[in-house]
């Protein structure tokens, strides 16, 4: 065969290959022709001004190239004319009468250059996303496809193809259908072919034909990837200050590289410092929330046990574990390191495993502690935590009264009435009714919302026709009465000095925030008197109140805890109060004669 790829000539130094049937086949007006090896057929033919087609079909690694038909002289008209095709079909008329028929067709038919030296090249040691690569040949496409599959074998096809019109290399899996992606740790297998529909031929690097296999095969690089997820099922009871919460963690080598020993850490949240977020932002895991994960081969995974105290803030909170803390390690994925971060798209879950944090809730129990005073209630009376045996504390040294007391409830000397519906423990309607009907008109005309602390000496009567605050420093002087037609919040410390007294009385709620240490005074609310804030910021350090309290209603909610909290059994709820009440006497004395009722003695003389 020569460069046009005839079968005969006489070019100079040419090589002209033998034609056989396995190269190609041909018809005449759809008849079939026998070809000589050398490429040419003679066909018999009466014509008369008519046109004649013939149709090559080559087999599979050969293209036509060129065809060539003469019609011969010796008698009959003489003429050779050259045609080339691209659907292998080409088409001869005849200009004129002859009795002569034979004619004869010579056939140009190449074989195509197989692709040589396939090779892959351009995958990453490990792929933060989509693995690619490049796959190369030698000798350029003439379309040709590419198949992938996962079994070199081909038992089931293929994964994907991709068409190559012309070139010596392509990418992967760019332009293959059926949305083709290269996992870590997988092998694939490629190959090249081309041809006709029941002639392809198939070429691998292996193997210069192969219709099934072996594939030429390529492995896509391992990557570490660690996940975490808690166990379950989690604990849902409720937890009391201090308590320890036991969960189990699960970390699993879900990639194809080895880990090396690492961390667990947990952080709770809110409370605990900004969790790891890799690979940018490394953490250091809390105080005795840490453990040791050993090395974990491809494919294995471990249960953690973990425990950890839940604090002494009351609410409620979420707790999340992240592997790898350090961000030291080479994770091809970070998204699942914490148990509460997704997976990659069609990674699966184990069955008792759940993604998200170990969310919680703590209770904290709290009491109160009076000296040198009752305590009474027409109403309950309940305490969330029994004051401690050792060293012994009670909630009042005397007497404790009320409509039904709970079982915490202690008194130094016992002293205790429950189921108390007799005298009455403050007087008809409410302390509040009873000061203001007699005395709060003494208070007209001086207003005072704002309560300083630079108020005149001597005995005094103030009014606030609305809400009054009190922020911080010194209480006032001297020995005053503020009645507050609104509400009261005290913001700040309220020390009095020795010689100083105040009652404050109250129609309306009575609010001592939460930052607040120290009150001196009386206290009296129409509505509610409150040692906290709101129901949101309830902790804090110990509220001593030097005086007493009288209110509708009470709700000591404060409990020992959170950044205003020193440290230590200062803020133990188990062994400190939240709130001690100290009844001190000279209140009765300052304030006997402004608000004190008249004595009357009763004598019998004789007529």
């Amino acid at each position: 065969m020569n460069s046009d790829g005839l079968f005969s000539g006489t070019g100079s130094g040419e090589e002209f290959t033998t034609f056989s049937s396995s190269i190609a086949t041909l018809s005449v007006d759809g008849f079939s022709a026998s070809v000589g090896t050398n490429g040419q057929t003679s066909v018999y033919s009466w014509v008369e001004f008519s046109s004649h087609s013939a149709r090559v079909f080559p087999a599979t690694g050969w293209t036509v190239t060129q065809w060539r038909d003469q019609i011969p002289n010796g008698g009959c008209n003489y003429q050779v004319k050259s045609y080339t095709s691209p659907n292998y079909t080409a088409s001869h008329t005849v200009d004129g009468y002859s009795t002569c028929g034979n004619y004869f067709l010579n056939l140009g038919i190449k074989q195509i250059p197989p692709p040589s030296n396939l090779s892959v090249s351009g995958l990453p040691a490990c792929a933060a996303g989509n693995y690619s690569a490049t796959l190369s040949w030698t000798n350029s496409a003439n379309n040709w496809s590419v198949d992938v599959d996962n079994d070199g074998n081909w038992s089931n096809g293929y994964l994907a193809f991709k068409s190559i019109a012309s070139g010596t290399s392509t990418s992967i899996p760019a332009g293959f259908n059926n949305g083709l992606l290269l996992f870590p740790g997988g092998t694939y297998y490629w190959r090249i072919y081309y041809g006709m529909p029941g002639q392809w031929v198939y070429y691998t690097s292996g193997a210069g034909d192969s219709t099934t296999g072996p594939g030429d095969p390529f492995s896509v690089p391992g990557c570490l990837d660690l996940k975490a997820r808690f166990v379950k099922p989690l604990p849902s009871e409720p937890y009391s200050a201090g308590d320890s919460a036991n969960a189990t963690v699960r970390v699993s080598n879900i990639g194809d590289q080895a880990s090396a020993a690492t961390t667990l850490g947990l952080w709770v949240a809110p409370g605990d410092p900004a969790a790891a977020s890799c690979p940018s932002s490394p953490a250091t895991p809390p105080v005795g929330k840490s453990w040791s994960v050993a090395a974990l081969s491809p494919g294995a995974a471990v249960d953690i046990p973990i425990s950890f105290n839940v604090g002494s803030s009351k609410g409620s909170f979420t707790a999340n574990a992240y592997v790898i803390p350090a961000c030291n390690q080479s994770d091809s994925f970070w998204g699942n390191n914490s148990t509460s971060g997704a997976g990659q798209v069609g990674e699966g879950e184990d069955s008792d495993a759940s993604v998200g944090g170990f969310t919680f809730t703590v209770n904290v129990n709290a009491w109160f502690e009076t000296t040198e005073g009752d305590v009474g209630s027409q109403g309950n009376v309940n305490i969330s935590q029994r004051a401690p045996d050792a060293p012994a504390k009670y909630n009042s040294e005397y007497l404790v009264a009320g409509s039904s007391l709970g079982s915490n409830v202690k008194s130094e000397n016992n002293w205790k009435i429950s189921g108390y519906s007799g005298h009455r423990l403050v007087p008809g309607g409410s302390v509040y009714n009873y000061l203001a009907d007699r005395f709060r008109s003494k208070a007209s005309g001086s207003e005072i919302c704002n309560i300083p602390a630079g108020l005149p000496p001597g005995n005094n009567f103030y009014q606030c026709t609305g809400d009054a605050q009190f922020h911080v420093g010194n209480g006032p002087n001297g020995n005053n009465v503020f009645f507050i037609d609104g509400n009261l919040v005290v913001d700040g410390n309220l020390t009095l000095a020795s010689s100083d007294s105040s009652i404050f009385i109250v129609k309306g709620n009575i609010t001592i925030n939460s930052d607040v240490t120290r009150i001196d005074g009386i206290y009296v609310a129409g509505g509610q008197f409150s040692d906290a804030t709101d129901t949101s910021d309830e902790s804090g350090a110990q509220l001593v109140i030097n005086g007493s309290v009288f209110a509708d209603s009470v709700r000591l909610n404060r409990y020992l805890g959170g950044s205003r909290c020193p440290s230590g059994d200062a803020c133990d709820n188990a062994l400190t109060a939240a709130d001690v009440i100290n009844f001190q006497t000279k209140y009765l004395v300052a304030l006997n004669s402004m608000i004190g009722s008249p004595s009357i003695s009763w004598n019998e003389v004789a007529p």
